[in-house]
């Protein structure tokens, strides 16, 4: 390379409504998959499954106490 480094495109942070938690956590438990779920949220599958992992422990942590 010519000394030249890599831009790296970020995506501007959207934060999620309650109403898309609801429906994330519904849709998941319709059986639906990842892709769907990320196309009816308009949210990246990796944002999904991400968001998805942290309600699960979100809701551990909720039922410990």
């Amino acid at each position: 390379m010519l000394g030249l480094k890599a831009k790296r495109c970020v995506m501007p942070r959207v934060r999620w409504t309650p109403e898309e938690e609801e429906r994330l956590l519904n849709l998941i438990a319709a059986g639906k998959s990842w892709t769907p779920i990320s196309g009816m949220l308009k949210r990246s599958m990796k944002s999904v499954k991400l968001h998805a992992k942290t309600l699960r422990l979100l809701g551990a942590k909720k039922n410990e106490s």
